[in-house]
């Protein structure tokens, strides 16, 4: 039987020893004289780690770790990120955490930072959170005490993170809500609710905020005034940059800063947006120019927060809508590696929205771009999207769990609809706008009409099957799941989508427009009519 450790054995170990994986033990060398077993292999290890407790009363049995090397947008069609389980395992008096779940992870090996979200089911622990090559961290996120601890060689960067993600918190806590109404005493017409803003008038200015009623005309003007007034410097976030910048490294300070402009500017963003139209007139317009020159130019390190690439999305968007201009032209002002998050972005969110202009976007925007990794991101839309390309050749499961090879279509025109169960606008498109279609093409021969399902679960899947909401019984119904296959294949992640086959098995169309029956129906019986030599091929680019 070991002796107990004794009140010296915070004295007798050595806690140097790196964090490891699963049963790792991370306490260092003890003495033999005391527990007579010996000391297990040290697990070295270069890369990512990162070690994460939550109290076990309240911790879940798997956490979510998502991760991207390059991140323009948090969604399955633009860059989609890596989603991996971090399963729990039981603290231990050894390592001071007997009462915590413990979660690791070792990222991949990379030479440029990458940007982690963590979640617990649907809540966030930690948001697009950059980690550089190599760094090593211990949190806990005490769900009982509020706090976060933080701990291990990459700390002061971690902490800075998390404190910044705090005041950008604390901003949005303390500002006012805002209702853009032409009649606020319709809302007061409710006795409850009537009841309910009397009583938030009353409340102490000091500590509470009310919500604030802005007209369309009479009061924007005055509010965005009040806006612009309050400069940069004025928000706690930026007033902190300095001191959460101390002692981090170049690369790291650019990405603090970055992070602090960028949550302030999309804090203001929403709100400058109600009232854009006076931008261009004083006193708005200077007040508005003098607030985006205090901002630093960013990128110079080789590195752009994606909050910020967001924020300057939407100013650009905003720029481009104010003075009529095209987002491109507007783009190559820029400065390269910011131009061309810019460019990629706005074709990759806005391509299946496209439709006759949709070839002529991808290819300017393919004409800028000069990052690899966007420009990789657009050659493969390029592949798999155009008209004229070769249609995905795989094996879906068909409503009685069949396998169902999608090359046994070839030789007709394929209507294809993607869907989840308890989508409304899914049941919405189905019944205003396909199912009116279906019953007037279902006896033509040349035309079938395919749907997709793409929930997780295949029990939710036939659900939705059997409530007639959604698809019709004498559909080829059929399921993928989310994140693979053909779903994947062309980056299908939001619903309802479109997708269009001709009879030569090749892409006539992908789309998430909305259509009317009888728009429909006339694109259907046009694209039966069309004959294989008229689809346009792929245009030879210029590299």
């Amino acid at each position: 039987v070991a002796d107990s450790p004794g009140a010296d054995f915070l004295h007798r170990s050595s806690p140097s020893v790196p964090f490891g994986l699963r049963d790792t033990h991370r306490g260092g060398a003890t003495r033999s004289d005391t527990f007579g077993i010996k000391p297990r292999v040290k697990f070295v290890e270069d890369g990512i780690l990162l070690h994460l407790e939550i109290p076990a009363v309240d911790a879940p049995d798997t956490l979510w770790l998502t991760y991207w090397h390059h991140l323009l947008k948090e969604h399955e069609e633009v860059t989609p990120g890596t989603t991996v389980p971090l399963v729990a395992e039981q603290g231990n008096f050894f390592e001071g955490n007997m009462d915590y779940n413990v979660y690791r992870w070792i990222g991949p090996k990379t030479v440029s930072p990458i940007y982690v979200s963590l979640r617990d089911g649907k809540h966030y622990l930690a948001r697009y959170w950059a980690v550089f090559p190599k760094d090593k961290v211990r949190i806990r996120f005490d769900t009982h005490t509020g706090k976060t601890l933080i701990g291990g060689p990459s700390s002061k960067f971690f902490k800075a993170q998390a404190t910044l993600d705090r005041l950008l918190e604390e901003d949005v806590f303390n500002t006012a809500p805002l209702m853009v109404t032409s009649d606020p005493k319709r809302m007061m017409k409710d006795s409850l609710t009537a009841s309910l803003y009397e009583k938030s008038l009353e409340r102490p200015e000091s500590v509470s905020v009310r919500l604030q009623f802005i007209l369309p005309e009479a009061e924007k003007p005055e509010y965005l005034l009040r806006l612009l007034q309050k400069a940069p410097l004025d928000y706690e976030a930026i007033r902190a940059i300095p001191s959460l910048q101390d002692g981090l490294d170049s690369m790291r300070q650019s990405f603090i800063a970055q992070r602090a402009w960028a949550g302030v500017l999309n804090s203001a963003l929403p709100r400058l947006k109600q009232g854009k139209r006076h931008l261009e007139s004083e006193p708005y317009s200077t007040l508005y120019r003098r607030w985006l020159q205090a901002m630093p130019e960013f990128g110079e390190k080789g590195i752009l927060d994606p909050i910020m690439v967001q924020a300057k999305y939407d100013l650009l968007l905003m720029e481009a809508r104010q003075k009529d201009v095209g987002v491109f032209v507007l783009a190559k002002a820029e400065p390269t590696l910011l131009r061309d998050q810019l460019v990629g972005k706005y074709v990759l969110e806005n391509y299946k929205y496209l439709e006759s202009s949709r070839i002529s976007v991808l290819l300017s925007g393919m004409e800028i771009v000069q990052t690899p990794w966007i420009m990789d991101l657009l050659v493969q839309l390029e592949r798999r999207s155009l008209k004229g390309t070769d249609f995905y050749t795989g094996t879906l499961t068909d409503s009685s769990g069949n396998p169902y090879p999608l090359e046994q279509l070839e030789g007709k025109t394929v209507v294809m609809s993607f869907w989840v169960n308890g989508c409304k606008f899914c049941v919405r498109y189905y019944q205003q706008t396909l199912k009116p279609v279906f019953e007037q093409l279902k006896d033509d021969p040349d035309v079938v009409f395919v749907t997709v399902n793409a929930d997780s679960s295949p029990e939710n899947w036939e659900t939705g099957l059997r409530s007639g909401r959604y698809a019709h019984r004498d559909m080829i119904n059929l399921h993928e799941k989310p994140g693979s296959g053909l779903l994947d294949y062309y980056k299908i992640a939001s619903f309802p989508q479109k997708l269009f086959v001709d009879a030569d098995y090749r892409l006539l169309l992908l789309t998430r427009q909305h259509y009317t029956p009888e728009k429909l129906a006339e694109m259907i019986r046009e694209m039966n009519r069309v004959n294989p030599e008229e689809l346009s091929t792929l245009t030879p680019l210029k590299r």
